[in-house]
């Protein structure tokens, strides 16, 4: 199975270990990971890019969602699904992810209490 994957913030500590989890149970992946500074000096990104570093189908793209002015075009007028993938406007695909989130925290939860 592939597909891609986009993470937001995934320069935290959370996100590190959710990015490594997802190298190794899903390999075929594409990861896109986004972080506000996209700079090696910062230290997180430079974690994460050494992570990353061994997963070819990786990317590492500065993003920063407090800067909307820059993508207000883009939010209000999206552009639109390919034809036959029409989708719920996306909804679907959010609360997937949060789930995936949710499931994999209580998980690890689980697995440190354990510890």
């Amino acid at each position: 199975m592939t597909g891609t994957i986009i993470i937001t913030g995934a320069n935290g500590s959370l996100a590190l270990a959710y990015i490594s989890h997802l190298i190794k149970i899903h390999p075929s992946y594409t990861i896109l990971a986004t972080v506000r500074d996209a700079s090696p000096s910062d230290p997180n990104t430079a974690q994460l890019s050494s992570l990353l570093s061994s997963h070819p189908k990786s990317s590492i793209e500065a993003l920063d969602l407090c800067l909307l002015s820059n993508d207000t075009e883009l939010l209000v007028k999206p552009l639109p699904d390919k034809k036959g993938k029409e989708y719920d406007g996306g909804f679907h695909r959010y609360g997937n992810s949060k789930l995936a989130n949710i499931m994999f925290m209580h998980d690890l939860n689980a697995k440190l209490e354990k510890l």
